[in-house]
């Protein structure tokens, strides 16, 4: 089967990606003008895909995979702190940055270091750019006690 949320037979089934852990759970995919698909969700342990392995830092974290117009792994990145991540989801602009928005109970990390806890849930926004690096980040308070 395929992705959920894309249509066409070249893009894999991303448990077949999978070559050790549990398979990562999908939760948000989009393409970019060249066909690229981003796809994003939650994952737990350690995870090998393609020829990285992903490490959870918590209780669930989030994953950014690649995958070109073909449906072939080109890279995989991981965000999270100790607590949990949750309802990512991936945007790419006209630029070609890659973001992933989504929410988070603990100290934050989207590759470039802890960012600020919040007593309360916050909102976290990782932007990347098409090779992976990790371009900006930041968190946002829900306003929840």
């Amino acid at each position: 089967s395929s992705i959920p949320g894309l249509a066409g037979p070249a893009l894999p089934d991303l448990g077949s990606l999978v070559r050790d852990g549990v398979p990562p759970k999908v939760t948000s995919t989009t393409r970019d003008e060249h066909g690229a698909v981003y796809v994003t969700g939650t994952f737990i342990g350690d995870v090998l895909i393609g020829n990285t392995i992903i490490n959870s830092r918590g209780d669930k974290d989030v994953f950014l995979l690649k995958l070109d117009p073909a449906g072939s792994f080109q890279w995989i990145r991981a965000v999270g702190s100790a607590d949990v991540e949750s309802a990512p989801r991936v945007s790419i602009d006209g630029a070609g940055r890659v973001s992933v928005i989504g929410m988070t109970k603990g100290e934050m990390d989207c590759g470039t270091g802890p960012l600020g806890v919040w007593k309360s849930e916050t909102f976290f926004l990782c932007i990347f750019g098409g090779d992976g690096a990790s371009l900006v980040s930041g968190v946002f308070p829900t306003g929840r006690p």
